[in-house]
């Protein structure tokens, strides 16, 4: 793995590092022990962000796209509640994400379970504390990816050339999805 990491991280243009934060995985029951971060974004603050997302699922490369210098960073929910309880650690991250470039906020969840996930502790991104970024939080309350495609075109995020994309509740099926958006519509 370290190797396959080491490969991906010459073609990113030293903006990424591997951090080994999650060893023997201390932090993330559900990541691999070794993960690429924002180079310039110490573990210290992986850690603290971790404690603001559920699952301790902090911001992570999972994808990248050469020609287009394009990638998917994805993590779970932060933990805002009711109260819309910050972490200055975590917009820190995500805002060193989205500075590179304009960047979009996927949430891949229904309106519906996103607002009930509030009252329980759990929240979405909110364009106040990341004002560098587009918070898509709506494109896949469509049904079928036709409605979700023709929303993502209309908004005027299509024409960027580096896209990092923030995924929630991440599906392998809205991964795909999201990974041809990357390719075909943001290059």
């Amino acid at each position: 793995m370290e190797q396959q990491f080491a490969r991906l991280l010459i073609r990113c243009n030293d903006k990424w590092r591997i951090s080994s934060v999650n060893k023997n995985f201390e932090v993330c029951s559900s990541y691999p022990q070794m993960v690429i971060v924002p180079k310039g974004i110490g573990d210290d603050f992986l850690r603290i962000s971790a404690t603001f997302r559920d699952g301790g699922r902090f911001p992570v490369l999972c994808y990248y796209h050469h020609e287009t210098k394009s990638c998917i960073v994805r993590c779970s929910q932060p933990l805002i509640g009711p109260t819309n309880r910050r972490c200055k650690e975590d917009e820190t991250i995500i805002n060193s994400l989205l500075s590179r470039s304009k960047g979009v906020i996927f949430d891949t969840r229904s309106k519906l379970a996103s607002q009930s996930s509030k009252g329980k502790g759990g929240g979405s991104e909110t364009q106040l504390f990341i004002p560098s970024g587009n918070i898509l939080a709506e494109l896949c309350n469509e049904n079928g990816h036709s409605n979700w495609l023709g929303k993502l075109a209309s908004c005027g995020c299509c024409n960027i050339s580096l896209i990092q994309l923030l995924v929630l509740g991440l599906s392998l099926n809205a991964f795909i999805v999201q990974a041809k958006v990357v390719e075909k519509y943001l290059s």
